[in-house]
């Protein structure tokens, strides 16, 4: 969960799943 940490930046850890979602 920490590769997707840095996507879902702004997403915190709530949506670490739609990682694709944050744009």
């Amino acid at each position: 969960m920490r590769f997707f940490g840095l996507k879902t930046n702004g997403l915190k850890s709530k949506d670490i799943s739609p990682h694709f979602n944050i744009q």
